[in-house]
């Protein structure tokens, strides 16, 4: 296709260059000049249908693709879209139907009456040592569950599929330009400007214990569990997003990214013109911003602000009308931006691994000590996810530190 571009250029450059001989000569084209016109005019028709051709091709692809799903494909998954949905085209549709929750009974009590595609699938995910793995679809589903809670998911960050470890996603970084010409002037190139980010897979872990009369007796064990499940994940989810260090084996989150715009040492505040800098800042770079983050302190200290009839006072149209809490932020802290300029790398989705015989370190007790699920009759849910957090743009946020809360 560029090849084709460079073509086009260069034959069209010709025939501008004969028909401004001609017309600064003031006389038309002989026999010989005649048959170059003809031809250039004729290569250019040519060059203009194969582009044609390549477009229709192009267009078949994509339709194509759109039909048949690939995984080795890169896929954005936006808010209110599903990754139970994504997965679903790439597992068996008898596994589509399976339940979490039929698959803890059947685990813990050995009863999987009505649960046999389930038990299908616990014992194709056996672990060898007494557990089993949750399958994909099911874990998808809590994944889901998870990007429901996590607030940088609720502002608007999007999910992106990774089928290996790494994962480079192309970026537009300069727009191309147009501009005003004369006739016969040479249009000059504007082409835009690209790089990418990529994403590295980093693992995140947690491990739930749970007592095994509490799963056997209560009747919304498994919607308990899933909820706490998701909870757990999307808390540090959302720390790594924002706060993420980036120092191994954590990504970095916003604040620790790339042209991203700090603003420190804020101070105490009587209005809202921090949160209007900060958007305008974004607004700068040809962003919009639909949502801030802060924490409930913070939000707090700017809800209490009154103008002089000690009447609330109110939040300039400048301002995103949207927020969210978030308790991962420190007191003063306030992120704003674009949301879904920022997007989760995710590799192999959610693995939920369950086992009643397993050891794990018991965090509640100091210093933590091994402890074995068996003797507490317990069983133990770990929750596994490698992910990467990156900004598609930096300059599409804004952060303040250092606000001064009452």
């Amino acid at each position: 296709m560029k090849n084709r571009y460079q073509e086009l250029i260069t034959k069209q450059a010709a025939l501008t260059t004969l028909v401004a001989k001609l017309a600064a000569e003031n006389r038309g084209p002989d026999e010989q000049e005649k048959q170059q016109l003809e031809t250039i005019r004729k290569e250019v028709k040519d060059i203009e249908a194969a582009f044609a051709e390549d477009g229709r091709k192009l267009a078949l692809a994509a339709l194509d693709k759109g039909n048949h799903a690939q995984k080795d494909q890169i896929t954005f998954i936006k808010k209110g879209e599903s990754l139970e949905a994504y997965t679903k085209q790439f597992v068996p549709e008898e596994q589509q139907e399976l339940n979490l929750g039929k698959i803890i009974k059947g685990y813990l009590t050995g009863n999987w009456r009505g649960a046999e595609l389930e038990r299908k699938a616990a014992g194709e995910g056996s672990t060898g040592a007494g557990g089993v793995f949750i399958p994909e679809l099911v874990s998808a589903r809590v994944i889901d569950l998870a990007r429901n809670v996590a607030r940088v998911f609720q502002a608007g960050a999007q999910t992106i599929p990774m089928e290996n470890a790494t994962l480079r996603v192309p970026r537009l970084t300069q727009d191309a330009t147009g501009g005003w010409y004369s006739e016969n002037q040479d249009i000059l190139s504007a082409d835009g400007t690209f790089d990418g980010v990529t994403f590295t897979a980093h693992k995140l872990a947690v491990i739930l214990a749970i007592d095994n009369e509490l799963l056997e007796d209560a009747p919304s064990a498994a919607a308990t569990l899933e909820m706490s499940i998701a909870k757990a994940a999307a808390l540090a989810l959302d720390l790594a997003a924002l706060k993420g260090t980036g120092v191994a084996p954590q990504p970095a989150g916003l604040l620790n990214q790339a042209d991203v715009y700090v603003h420190g040492s804020v101070g105490a505040v009587t209005d809202y013109s921090e949160i209007a800098s900060q958007a305008a800042v974004v607004r700068g770079y040809n962003f919009e911003p639909n949502a801030f983050l802060w924490n409930a302190k913070t939000q707090s200290t700017f809800r209490k602000l009154q103008d002089t009839l000690h009447q609330p006072l109110r939040q300039p149209v400048t301002v995103p009308d949207t927020d969210f809490v978030t308790n991962q932020l420190a007191n003063g802290e306030m992120y704003i931006g674009q949301w879904d300029q920022l997007a989760m790398g995710l590799r192999a989705g959610l693995q939920i691994e369950t086992s009643r015989e397993a050891s794990y370190m018991d965090s509640t007790q100091s210093p933590a000590q091994l402890t074995s699920a068996f003797s507490r009759d317990q069983t133990i849910f770990r929750l596994r996810i490698r992910c990467d957090w990156q900004a598609l743009h930096g300059h599409a946020f804004a952060i303040s530190t250092g606000i001064t809360v009452s």
